[in-house]
C-alpha cells in the first residue's frame, strides 16, 4: 500500500506562522537559497514568532525515502524534492535560513511536539487525531492506492479486496492504520484477516514489495 502521492497537508508550524503563509535517521541539511522571483516579505515575516525570528533558521523534518516529494540527492546527504522547495520558497518570503533534515516518517509529529523541529514537510495525510498535536496548512490533495509487483496475478479493489493477504506500509501513516483497521473488518466478517508488516521507510517497504514477499 502506497501512502498518499501528496496528501492533504504537510507544514505544521506555529500558529502565528500559519497566517504567514515520526528518532531521526541520517540526518542532511540544505540551505534555503534565494529564488528567482522570490523576496522576502515585511508584513508576513513580522508574523513569524519571536524564538524562530530570533534564531533566522526554519528547521524542518522530513521523510526522504518518497520521492518525488522528499527524496535523497545523489549525493546521499542533502533531501530535495517538491516539499523542500516550498519549504525553501516559504523561508525566502519569511527572510529565514531552512535548514531539512531526514527523518524516520513516525517520529516527525513527536518531534514537533517535543520541539526538536519547527515544522514538518513530510506528505502527511491530515486527521483529527494528528489535529490533536498539530495545526496543519492544507496545499495539495490527493487520493491512496495499492500498488503489486509487476508479476503478479492478484488485483485489489478497496480494502475490502485486501482480506487474506500480506500488506507492507510505512510505519506511522494513515495506510498502517487503515490496514490494521482492515484486518479487524476482516476477521468479523469470517473472513481472512491482513497481514500487515510495517516499515522505517516508504523505500523498505517498496523492496519487500519488488522482492516478492508481499503479495499487495
Amino acid at each position: 500500500m502506497k501512502r498518499s502521492v501528496s496528501t492533504i497537508g504537510g507544514l505544521l508550524l506555529a500558529s502565528a506562522l500559519l497566517a504567514a503563509c515520526g528518532s531521526s535517521k541520517s540526518a542532511s541539511t540544505t540551505t534555503s537559497e534565494a529564488a528567482a522571483g522570490i523576496q522576502k516579505d515585511a508584513a508576513a515575516a513580522a508574523l513569524v514568532p519571536e524564538a524562530i525570528a530570533k534564531k533566522g533558521t526554519l528547521t524542518v523534518a522530513a521523510d526522504a525515502s518518497y520521492p518525488p516529494d522528499e527524496f535523497m540527492d545523489a549525493d546521499g546527504k542533502t533531501v530535495i524534492g517538491m516539499d523542500v522547495d516550498l519549504m525553501n520558497a516559504i523561508g525566502d518570503v519569511l527572510g529565514l535560513k531552512v535548514t531539512v533534515s531526514n527523518a524516520a516518517f513516525d517520529t516527525i509529529i513527536p518531534a514537533l511536539v517535543s520541539g526538536k523541529f519547527d515544522v514538518g514537510a513530510s506528505s502527511f495525510t491530515d486527521t483529527k487525531e494528528r489535529e490533536q498535536q498539530v495545526d496543519f496548512v492544507t496545499y495539495f490533495s490527493a487520493g491512496e492506492g495499492f500498488y503489486i509487483n509487476a508479476d503478479s496475478k492478484n488485483s485489489f479493489d478497496g480494502l475490502d479486496s485486501l482480506c487474506g493477504y500480506k500488506v507492507a506500509v510505512e510505519k506511522g501513516t494513515v495506510e498502517e492504520t487503515d490496514a490494521t483497521t482492515q484486518d479487524a473488518t476482516c476477521k468479523a466478517a469470517g473472513k481472512p484477516g491482513v497481514t500487515v508488516l510495517s516499515f522505517g521507510t516508504q523505500n523498505e517497504a517498496n523492496l519487500a514489495l519488488i522482492n516478492v514477499f508481499f503479495y499487495g
